[in-house]
C-alpha cells in the first residue's frame, strides 16, 4: 500500500481527479548532502520557477519540510515532501535508491548484489513509509537493465 500524500485543498481539486499534470521533481540536493544551496534556498528556487512540488532527497539525510511547507506552501500552490536518497554501493558499483515521503531515516542497508542492495533498499523504504525509486541507474554504469527488471 502507497502512503497518501496530504495534498494542499488547492492541488486536491478536480483537475487532480481528472489526472491534471503537475510540474515537480522528486530528486534534489541542499547543502544537507552534495547541493550547493540551503533548503530554503532551493525551494524557493523551484517555487518561483513555476514548480508545484519538490521532493528534497539529500544523500543519506533526511531533511525535514514541515517549516518550509509552511512557508512555501501557505498558498496551497507548492508542496515540498520528505524524501532520502539512499546512497549505497557495492564495491566500486554506487546503487541509490530514493525514498519519497519517508517517516524516518533510512540507512543503507547493503547486500552481496547490485539487485540485493537494490532490494533491501527498495523493502527498507517502504518499511519506513515510502515510495521507492532507482536514482540515475547509468551512472557509473553499476545498474543493468537485467538487475532492474528484478527489483519487486
Amino acid at each position: 500500500m502507497l502512503p497518501a500524500f496530504r495534498l494542499p485543498r488547492a492541488l486536491a481539486s478536480q483537475e487532480v481527479a481528472r489526472g491534471r499534470w503537475y510540474k515537480g521533481n522528486t530528486h534534489t540536493h541542499t547543502l544537507n548532502s552534495d547541493g550547493d544551496s540551503t533548503p530554503d534556498e532551493v525551494a524557493r528556487w523551484y517555487r518561483e520557477h513555476g514548480y508545484r512540488f519538490l521532493v528534497l532527497s539529500d544523500h543519506n539525510f533526511l531533511t525535514g519540510v514541515d517549516g518550509l511547507n509552511a512557508l512555501h506552501g501557505a498558498d496551497e500552490q507548492f508542496l515540498l515532501i520528505k524524501g532520502e536518497e539512499i546512497s549505497d554501493r557495492l564495491g566500486d558499483k554506487p546503487i541509490h535508491v530514493n525514498g519519497l515521503d519517508l517517516r524516518d531515516k533510512v540507512e543503507p542497508r547493503h547486500g552481496s548484489s547490485v539487485l540485493e542492495v537494490m532490494q533491501r533498499n527498495v523493502d527498507a523504504i517502504r518499511m519506513a513509509g515510502g515510495v521507492p525509486h532507482i536514482n540515475h541507474p547509468n551512472y557509473e554504469w553499476a545498474i543493468t537493465a537485467d538487475d532492474l527488471k528484478h527489483v519487486q
